[in-house]
């Protein structure tokens, strides 16, 4: 991965002209460097229910997330919504009401779900440093905030979300 980003940043680098030429090109990792890899590699499993249900409790009061639109119309569904999850989105607009209150007119009303004290929405990297923050003050196990997906579909379906609805894809009615 880390070749693919050096390559990468050089191609841009030759169409800037800030280089002539882009010396990683011709480079190629072995196949069998690449399967020795995979193979010493670690597997972190994602979080499981105790887990999930401790960063939940960790998280309260905190704005973690935005919304993220769908490829298109074939990606929407309806979920039901369990009970913590809704408890947890009348909390959150009772707290951003107050602050945008508190904020006056330098409140941002941009339509994100989860923001700041100020309604900005927070970038991938700042929602990646919030969560990781809570993870380590918490003395939860580190897991890529990408695979905590399987813990929330595993969470989703422990709290009364059928499979069928879990398991549709794109184009798949529900």
């Amino acid at each position: 991965m880390s070749l693919a980003r050096l390559k990468d940043a050089l191609n841009r680098a030759v169409t800037r002209r800030v280089v002539t030429v882009n010396v990683a090109s011709e480079v190629h990792i072995p196949l069998k460097a690449r399967k020795a890899e995979r193979k010493t590699k670690a597997v972190v499993m994602p979080w499981n229910a105790a887990e999930v249900g401790a960063f939940i409790t960790a998280m309260r009061g905190t704005a973690c997330t935005r919304p993220k639109d769908t490829k298109g119309m074939a990606g929407e569904r309806m979920l039901p919504l369990p009970a913590l999850v809704r408890d947890a989105l009348k909390a959150f607009w009772a707290t951003r009401a107050k602050e945008r209150l508190a904020a006056g007119e330098g409140y941002e009303s941009g339509g994100y779900v989860l923001v700041d004290e100020l309604g900005d929405a927070l970038n991938g990297r700042q929602l990646r440093v919030r969560a990781y923050k809570i993870v380590d003050e918490n003395g939860l196990r580190r897991v890529r905030l990408y695979d905590a997906r399987a813990s929330c579909l595993t969470f989703l379906a422990n709290n009364g979300v059928p499979d069928h609805l879990l398991a549709c894809g794109p184009g798949t009615p529900t």
